[in-house]
């Protein structure tokens, strides 16, 4: 049992693409980002039937669990420390539209958060075609502009799925994802995979990236933002608080 797990896990490639070939249950999956982008060819599966408990798909699901195991993004791997920050953040309102930009500058990760109106989303999307019900389903979402950058002098990392938010409840929510809106997106037909802020990164200093980040709350309610990133095998945490959706 040691030498097939070893064999399993030292030679992930192989694995996966044999194990496409040969698990019928696999045949209507989805592929799901469970890694960070430099391994973007290995991807964790969900089967998506209905017959999921059999004995062969548990077995699938455990050699799932093995590879992501073994597969993590080596920035992340040895991730034990939580170092929270405290790094200001900068709040502005535009003179023409009347949103709000939260900005954090920072040593290491910058973060700047844009409001977007429902009206500008239902833009969006509307010019690629997507169906009417999905884009009010979309606008009702919290919709910010973000932009990420790696402020530091060295590499860094984040991930979307680490990401929270903390409603009028004090209750803690997760991020909805580039990869989860995409499911959804297939499952109706739709195969634009633009606009949303990728799932996950390694960057190298001055890297950035940009896209779209969902909230999903009442328009009207606050709630304090919580993202992370990696750096050195140590986990950074900053908190943006009292942020509001545009109305």
């Amino acid at each position: 049992m040691l030498l097939i797990i070893f064999i399993f896990t030292s030679m992930p490639y192989i694995v996966i693409q044999m194990w496409l070939k040969v698990v019928p249950l696999l045949e209507e999956s989805v592929i799901i980002d469970m890694l960070g982008t430099k391994h973007d060819i290995l991807k964790g599966v969900y089967c998506m039937k209905i017959n999921c408990l059999s004995k062969r798909s548990i077995m699938v699901s455990v050699m799932t669990f093995l590879l992501v195991l073994n597969l993590q993004d080596p920035l992340r791997a040895e991730v034990e420390e939580v170092i929270t920050v405290s790094n200001k953040v900068n709040l502005t309102k535009s003179e023409l539209s009347g949103l709000l930009t939260w900005n954090v500058e920072s040593e290491q990760f910058s973060m700047q958060l844009i409001q977007l109106s429902s009206d500008y989303i239902r833009a969006v999307y509307s010019k690629y075609d997507f169906p009417k019900s999905e884009i009010e389903r979309v606008a009702s979402y919290c919709n910010f502009g973000t932009i990420i950058r790696n402020t530091s002098g060295q590499s860094l990392s984040y991930r979307v799925a680490d990401w929270r938010y903390i409603d009028s409840d004090g209750k803690a929510h997760p991020v909805k994802t580039k990869t989860q809106w995409l499911q959804e997106w297939k499952a109706q037909g739709i195969t634009y995979s633009w606009s949303l802020l990728a799932d996950s990164g390694d960057y190298e200093a001055g890297d950035w990236q940009q896209g779209f980040t969902t909230i999903n709350i009442p328009k009207d309610e606050k709630f304090d933002f919580i993202y992370d990133w990696v750096m050195n095998g140590k986990r950074f945490q900053q908190t943006i608080k009292d942020m509001s959706c545009a109305l």
